[in-house]
Protein backbone atom coordinates (compact mmCIF):
# COMPACT_ATOMS: atom_id res chain seq x y z
CA UNK A 1 0.00 0.00 0.00
CA UNK A 2 1.25 3.44 -1.31
CA UNK A 3 2.27 6.07 1.77
CA UNK A 4 -0.14 8.64 1.73
CA UNK A 5 1.23 12.27 0.74
CA UNK A 6 -0.06 15.16 2.60
CA UNK A 7 -0.18 18.37 0.21
CA UNK A 8 1.86 20.43 -2.42
CA UNK A 9 4.53 22.72 -2.67
CA UNK A 10 4.50 25.41 -4.77
CA UNK A 11 7.65 27.45 -5.79
CA UNK A 12 8.53 30.04 -2.59
CA UNK A 13 10.26 33.27 -2.34
CA UNK A 14 13.69 33.67 -2.19
CA UNK A 15 14.82 34.74 0.79
CA UNK A 16 16.55 32.20 2.40
CA UNK A 17 20.29 31.93 3.46
CA UNK A 18 22.70 29.50 4.24
CA UNK A 19 24.37 28.91 7.44
CA UNK A 20 24.49 27.32 10.56
CA UNK A 21 24.42 30.51 13.85
CA UNK A 22 24.78 28.27 16.66
CA UNK A 23 25.12 24.37 18.05
CA UNK A 24 23.94 23.01 20.94
CA UNK A 25 25.54 19.65 22.08
CA UNK A 26 24.03 17.39 24.77
CA UNK A 27 25.35 13.07 25.18
CA UNK A 28 22.84 11.46 24.14
CA UNK A 29 20.79 9.83 26.52
CA UNK A 30 19.92 6.65 24.77
CA UNK A 31 16.54 5.71 22.49
CA UNK A 32 14.94 4.71 25.30
CA UNK A 33 14.84 7.82 26.66
CA UNK A 34 14.11 9.57 23.31
CA UNK A 35 11.36 7.44 23.04
CA UNK A 36 9.64 8.64 26.46
CA UNK A 37 10.99 12.40 26.57
CA UNK A 38 10.59 13.49 22.44
CA UNK A 39 7.12 13.90 21.18
CA UNK A 40 7.35 13.66 17.59
CA UNK A 41 4.38 15.15 14.94
CA UNK A 42 4.86 15.76 11.09
CA UNK A 43 8.69 16.73 10.84
CA UNK A 44 8.87 18.39 14.36
CA UNK A 45 9.27 17.39 17.69
CA UNK A 46 6.71 19.31 19.59
CA UNK A 47 6.90 18.23 23.58
CA UNK A 48 10.47 17.74 25.41
CA UNK A 49 9.57 16.10 29.03
CA UNK A 50 10.87 18.79 31.56
CA UNK A 51 14.27 17.74 33.51
CA UNK A 52 17.10 16.20 32.57
CA UNK A 53 16.05 15.69 28.95
CA UNK A 54 16.61 19.59 28.65
CA UNK A 55 19.57 19.95 30.76
CA UNK A 56 23.20 19.49 30.21
CA UNK A 57 22.87 21.16 26.24
CA UNK A 58 26.73 23.05 25.95
CA UNK A 59 26.05 25.59 23.54
CA UNK A 60 29.26 26.96 20.67
CA UNK A 61 28.80 30.32 18.84
CA UNK A 62 29.89 29.93 15.56
CA UNK A 63 31.26 32.82 13.23
CA UNK A 64 29.39 33.43 10.39
CA UNK A 65 29.83 31.24 7.41
CA UNK A 66 31.62 28.35 8.81
CA UNK A 67 29.35 25.81 9.48
CA UNK A 68 26.86 23.80 7.76
CA UNK A 69 24.22 21.12 8.69
CA UNK A 70 22.89 18.27 5.86
CA UNK A 71 20.41 15.55 5.93
CA UNK A 72 20.83 13.49 2.59
CA UNK A 73 17.50 11.30 1.57
CA UNK A 74 18.98 7.71 1.10
CA UNK A 75 16.53 5.95 -0.71
CA UNK A 76 16.47 2.79 -2.32
CA UNK A 77 13.58 1.33 -4.97
CA UNK A 78 15.31 -1.90 -4.85
CA UNK A 79 15.37 -2.72 -1.28
CA UNK A 80 12.25 -0.54 -0.35
CA UNK A 81 14.56 1.59 1.91
CA UNK A 82 14.90 4.95 3.18
CA UNK A 83 16.79 6.79 5.81
CA UNK A 84 18.96 10.05 6.42
CA UNK A 85 22.57 10.89 6.39
CA UNK A 86 23.14 13.89 8.85
CA UNK A 87 26.08 15.32 8.79
CA UNK A 88 26.83 18.98 10.74
CA UNK A 89 30.48 20.69 10.30
CA UNK A 90 31.58 23.46 12.23
CA UNK A 91 34.95 25.50 12.41
CA UNK A 92 36.21 26.66 15.71
CA UNK A 93 39.10 29.29 15.92
CA UNK A 94 41.88 29.22 18.12
CA UNK A 95 43.23 26.70 19.69
CA UNK A 96 43.60 26.23 23.23
CA UNK A 97 44.32 23.32 25.49
CA UNK A 98 40.75 23.71 26.94
CA UNK A 99 39.04 23.58 23.93
CA UNK A 100 41.37 20.82 22.62
CA UNK A 101 40.37 18.92 26.03
CA UNK A 102 36.46 19.76 25.18
CA UNK A 103 37.29 18.52 21.32
CA UNK A 104 38.25 15.30 22.73
CA UNK A 105 35.37 14.87 25.06
CA UNK A 106 32.94 15.66 21.81
CA UNK A 107 34.89 12.97 20.14
CA UNK A 108 34.31 10.30 22.60
CA UNK A 109 30.87 10.44 23.17
CA UNK A 110 27.58 9.85 21.18
CA UNK A 111 25.72 13.52 20.69
CA UNK A 112 22.59 14.55 20.18
CA UNK A 113 22.99 17.68 18.12
CA UNK A 114 20.35 20.90 18.07
CA UNK A 115 21.26 23.74 16.04
CA UNK A 116 19.97 27.26 15.19
CA UNK A 117 20.33 28.38 11.13
CA UNK A 118 20.72 32.03 10.06
CA UNK A 119 17.22 31.95 8.78
CA UNK A 120 15.91 31.53 12.66
CA UNK A 121 15.16 27.66 11.97
CA UNK A 122 15.57 24.83 14.51
CA UNK A 123 16.63 21.44 14.37
CA UNK A 124 17.62 18.33 15.90
CA UNK A 125 20.20 15.37 14.65
CA UNK A 126 20.79 12.04 15.64
CA UNK A 127 17.89 12.19 17.16
CA UNK A 128 17.21 8.52 17.48
CA UNK A 129 20.68 6.75 16.87
CA UNK A 130 22.84 9.33 17.97
CA UNK A 131 26.07 11.65 15.88
CA UNK A 132 29.10 10.75 16.21
CA UNK A 133 32.87 12.87 15.78
CA UNK A 134 34.32 11.87 12.53
CA UNK A 135 37.79 12.87 11.31
CA UNK A 136 38.72 16.58 11.33
CA UNK A 137 41.49 18.56 11.52
CA UNK A 138 42.97 20.88 14.32
CA UNK A 139 46.38 23.57 13.54
CA UNK A 140 48.01 26.56 13.18
CA UNK A 141 48.36 27.30 9.48
CA UNK A 142 50.73 28.25 7.60
CA UNK A 143 50.58 32.13 6.49
CA UNK A 144 49.48 34.54 8.51
CA UNK A 145 45.77 34.74 7.12
CA UNK A 146 45.23 30.72 7.75
CA UNK A 147 43.27 29.41 10.34
CA UNK A 148 44.72 28.38 13.72
CA UNK A 149 41.98 26.17 15.13
CA UNK A 150 39.51 23.14 14.98
CA UNK A 151 37.36 21.91 12.14
CA UNK A 152 35.15 19.69 13.12
CA UNK A 153 32.70 16.86 11.65
CA UNK A 154 29.62 15.01 12.99
CA UNK A 155 27.93 12.43 11.09
CA UNK A 156 24.82 10.02 11.99
CA UNK A 157 22.52 8.05 9.99
CA UNK A 158 19.11 8.06 11.00
CA UNK A 159 15.32 6.79 10.00
CA UNK A 160 14.14 10.30 10.41
CA UNK A 161 14.78 13.42 8.57
CA UNK A 162 16.53 16.32 11.32
CA UNK A 163 13.61 17.38 13.12
CA UNK A 164 12.53 20.92 13.31
CA UNK A 165 12.33 22.39 16.70
CA UNK A 166 9.95 25.37 18.04
CA UNK A 167 12.00 28.74 19.44
CA UNK A 168 10.17 28.04 22.64
CA UNK A 169 11.71 24.08 23.06
CA UNK A 170 15.26 25.26 21.53
CA UNK A 171 15.65 28.13 24.47
CA UNK A 172 15.04 25.32 26.86
CA UNK A 173 18.00 22.96 25.76
CA UNK A 174 20.52 24.42 28.63
CA UNK A 175 23.59 23.44 30.87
Amino acid sequence: MPCVLTGSQALDCKDSIGGIYEIKFKVHPGLSVIETDFTISSGSVTAIVAGSSRSSWYTYSLEKETAFAKDDPQASAATGTLFFDQEVKIILNKLSARLGHEMRLLGQNRLLVAIRDMNGNRFLLGLKYAMDMVPGTSGTGTARGDRSGYELTFKGREDLQMQFITTAIYDTLVT
